[in-house]
Parts: C-alpha cells; sequence; structure tokens
C-alpha cells in the first residue's frame, strides 16, 4: 500500500468522527464535521457547522483556523454558579452596595420581613434572598417589596405560570428556535438572551456562500445544493434546521412561558444576578400572522413581569432587522409601559436606526448602531460581531433548564 493510499485508508476510519486539516481554512466555519455518503458516488461529502465542502474521494477538509470551536461552544453552555470573583465583586460594590457586612445585615434584616408576613412563602437561605437583595441594592424593604409583586405576579398568572416546568415547554424550546442564550457574555460581563420573532429558518450550519474559497474542490456543486435544500421534514431533525417561530404551533403565551423559565435559571448565577442582562430581540422575517399573535394581554404579561417581578437587572432591549410593521407591534406595547419609564424616552432619531425608548433600543438592520452599545468583540457574526456564528439553539440549553426541576419546585 503506497503512503496516499494509507493516508486515504486512514482518512476512511474517520468518517462519522470529528477530524481536522489545517491546509485550508475558513473564520467562518467552526464545528464537528459530519461525513455522509452520496447515493450517487464514491466521494464523500462533508457537512459542517458552518460550510459545505467537497473534496475528491475522502480527503475531508475541516475549518477553522483555531481548531475545533463547537465542542467548546457546547461546553460553554453551562449554568455558571460560581461565587463572585474579586473583579465581580468590586462591580456589587460600587453598583449595588454590596458588602460582606451589608449582606449579613441585609438578609438577617429581610428574613425578619418575610417571617412577619404571613401571606409570603418563600424559603428564606441567604442565597435565596440574594437573588431580591440585588435587583434592590441591599435595602430589605425594597427586596421585600419586590418579592410581594413577584408572589402576587404568579397569583395573577396562574393560568400561565403555575406549577410550570421545563418539561411543559419541551416542544418550544427543543423543536423550535424562538428564545436561546448567547454563549458570550457583552463587554460589561453581562448575559445575552436572543428572542426570535419571525419566520427566517436557522440553517446555520449549511452556507452555500462560504464555499467559494473551496471551489475548486466542490466537483459536486449540485449534490451540494440538493443537501442543503433537502425538504423541511430532514431538517427539523436536526437541532439547528429549526424553525424560529411559527405561530401556529408555539403561542405567545409559550414564549413567555420560555423566557420564565430562562429567568429562573438566569437568577441562579451569582454574576448574571449583579451584572445583569441584555435582551436582543430579532425580529427578521416579522409577518402579519406574527403580528397577530401579539395580544394586548400578552403585552400586558410580558411587561407586567419586567416592570414589577422580574428580580433581575434588565439593562437593555435591542430591537434588530425589524420591518415597518414592526410599528404595529410596538403599539401594542406603548400603553403598558409606566408613565415614570416613558419620562426616560431619548428620541435621537424618529426612524428606526437609533430610537431610545425606555431601555429599548431600535436598531433595524445598522448593526453599526447596536455596537455602539454592544462591542462587537462579544458578538456573534450574526449580529456584525466577530465571534463565530450562532449554532446552538434552546434545543442544546434544555438539558439544563431539565436538571433544574428540584430548585423550581422548591422556589415556590
Amino acid at each position: 500500500m503506497t503512503g496516499r493510499q494509507t493516508s486515504k485508508a486512514a482518512r476512511r476510519s474517520q468518517i462519522g468522527a470529528s477530524y481536522l486539516e489545517t491546509d485550508l481554512s475558513t473564520k467562518s466555519s467552526t464545528g464537528i464535521i459530519t461525513v455522509e455518503t452520496w447515493p450517487t458516488s464514491k466521494d464523500y461529502g462533508v457537512r459542517e457547522r458552518g460550510f459545505v465542502g467537497v473534496r475528491s474521494t475522502v480527503e475531508l477538509l475541516s475549518t477553522p483556523a483555531g481548531g475545533n470551536n463547537m465542542s467548546s461552544v457546547k461546553d460553554r453552555i453551562r449554568l455558571e454558579k460560581e461565587p463572585l470573583n474579586p473583579e465581580i465583586a468590586l462591580v456589587a460594590e460600587i453598583e449595588l452596595r454590596e458588602t460582606p457586612e451589608r449582606i449579613k445585615e441585609a438578609t438577617v434584616a429581610l428574613r425578619e420581613l418575610i417571617r412577619a408576613n404571613k401571606n409570603l412563602h418563600y424559603r428564606d437561605d441567604d442565597e435565596f434572598l440574594i437573588r431580591f437583595l440585588r435587583p434592590t441594592k441591599f435595602y430589605p424593604e425594597s427586596a421585600l417589596a419586590l418579592m410581594i409583586r413577584a408572589a402576587e405576579f404568579k397569583v395573577k398568572n396562574a393560568s400561565v405560570v403555575k406549577d410550570l416546568m421545563p418539561k411543559d415547554e419541551y416542544k418550544t424550546l427543543v423543536e423550535n428556535n424562538v428564545v436561546n442564550v448567547i454563549v458570550d457574555r457583552d463587554q460589561l460581563g453581562r448575559r445575552i438572551l436572543q428572542v426570535n420573532v419571525g419566520d427566517k429558518r436557522c440553517f446555520v450550519s449549511l452556507q452555500l456562500s462560504l464555499l467559494a474559497p473551496y471551489k475548486s474542490y466542490c466537483k459536486y456543486r449540485s449534490s451540494v445544493a440538493s443537501l442543503v435544500l433537502s425538504d423541511s421534514s430532514q431538517r427539523t431533525s436536526d437541532s439547528q434546521h429549526l424553525e424560529v417561530w411559527d405561530p401556529s404551533k408555539v403561542t405567545a403565551n409559550q414564549i413567555f412561558r420560555a423566557l420564565y423559565l430562562i429567568h429562573v435559571a438566569a437568577c441562579l448565577e451569582p454574576e448574571t444576578q449583579v451584572r445583569g442582562v441584555i435582551v436582543i430581540m430579532d425580529f427578521n422575517g416579522l409577518s402579519y400572522r406574527h403580528v397577530k399573535a401579539f395580544t394586548p394581554s400578552f403585552s400586558l404579561l410580558l411587561l407586567s413581569f419586567i416592570q414589577d417581578a422580574m428580580p433581575l437587572r434588565l439593562k437593555e432591549v435591542h430591537m434588530v432587522n425589524q420591518p415597518f410593521i414592526f410599528n404595529a407591534v410596538f403599539q401594542l406595547f406603548k400603553p403598558f409601559i409606566r408613565e415614570k419609564l416613558k419620562a426616560r424616552v431619548s428620541l435621537m432619531d424618529c426612524r428606526w436606526r437609533e430610537c431610545i425608548y425606555f431601555t429599548m433600543y431600535f436598531h433595524g438592520k445598522n448593526m453599526e448602531s447596536l455596537h455602539k452599545y454592544m462591542n462587537p468583540d462579544h458578538l456573534p457574526e450574526d449580529y456584525g460581531g466577530k465571534k463565530p456564528k450562532i449554532d446552538y439553539t434552546s434545543k442544546d440549553w434544555y438539558p439544563l433548564l431539565e436538571e433544574l426541576e428540584d430548585t423550581i419546585r422548591g422556589d415556590g
């Protein structure tokens, strides 16, 4: 057997496994390659998250400069429950008045207030109480008021959130791609929640445009195209080929329930408690059928939770890729935004490019506008950033939520 034959045999043994070569690379591609045999040929097609390439026989190509990033991304899909490091502790002291002495004083005071209130049924251990003390800057009375509002919200909206468990929204989280948590925090260490509201499909692992650097190797481009355009029944079996939002399958209330479950997980992260949360709402593909799904009752539900009952520091909400029809959606929400919040309005540009309302920023397709608030070094390519394209979904986060059932049940 010649050296080249030996090399090919070795490559064949890698079929179906993660395999990397470094003679070609692309900055856009990330991930584990999956090798598929073409039914009309003995050549092999390589499909990976980020690009599709075909090379003669079984000389397989993978990707990225910097190695296999997909495994590292998957490893980072986790809850970050570590205690505050010195840097974050300093942020907590400056922004939240948090010191060891104040933690002790405030938890003791809040515990006494809870025990004196016969209508509240919460845990009263330090870890739980701190979740409410951090967003209220360690004022016990304010933390108690937040706990009361949170309890009242659950009672008032029992039909939506009572006894809610991750398994109740399995289809929303696993079979759709409406909500997602970006693995990279922003430049200030804030968690980034992505909400996809539109008809676009998530073909992040199959992009013909990325074939250009490999043109000379792609003798079977028609076969590649047929793979990309395979029917939707095949696509939905892959976690990366999910419809973003079909209102006939996922109601607006189900989106809220999914967001509620994600907020429960975020509340368990000390760093997120301190640094807060950013939301990117992506309206790419928004249509009239989506607008119809946003009812006034849903608008009231969402804004009541954000303004009254959410024990997280929501710092900013960024609207991107919104079409003209988005104005109809926003008109549903405006009546429920409190006057004291409306007082914070700063209209910089009444077109959609850079209009600020409350903590909401409207960017349209102008990613440079988004980058004024979110450093592109910490954003994925999807939003003009330098991080790899998003090639994971809420399906990848779901196992973590599933592990929280006992915690959710114990929080009451």
